[in-house]
């Protein structure tokens, strides 16, 4: 070293801070699939009329399932953006996103069809 200043390598994670990192990452893209789920059948019941006397659907209620749908399907997103700021391999997050409204889309076309009296 020539003495005129601090070593300014970049610093790469330990194996195990990486791995935690991605474990995390994981995990909050299926604790978001499940939420997503959760939501998407809760504004379908809702609007179907599904638990309330009057059969009316409730705008506040849907319109807070919709804000859960979309918290479900952003926070991994931002999560990614946080853990990873320097990388641009978004394609893990985007596959896990795309998986989690593919599972949302497929439960909800199976209740969608079972509901109106189908054999889907």
């Amino acid at each position: 070293m020539s003495g005129d200043g601090p070593d300014r390598r970049p610093v790469r994670p330990s194996r195990r801070a990486a791995g935690l990192r991605l474990l995390a990452l994981l995990a909050s893209i299926v604790i978001g699939g499940f939420l997503a789920v959760g939501a998407g059948l809760g504004i379908i019941f809702e609007l179907q009329g599904f638990g309330t006397p009057a059969g009316d659907p409730r705008p506040g209620y849907i319109a807070q399932q919709a804000l859960v749908l979309f918290l479900a399907l952003s926070v991994p997103i931002g999560l990614a953006r946080l853990l990873y700021p320097d990388t641009a391999r978004w394609w893990p997050v985007a596959i896990g996103v795309i998986a989690a409204i593919s599972i949302a889309a497929v439960v909800l076309g199976v209740v969608q069809g079972t509901a109106d009296g189908g054999t889907t």
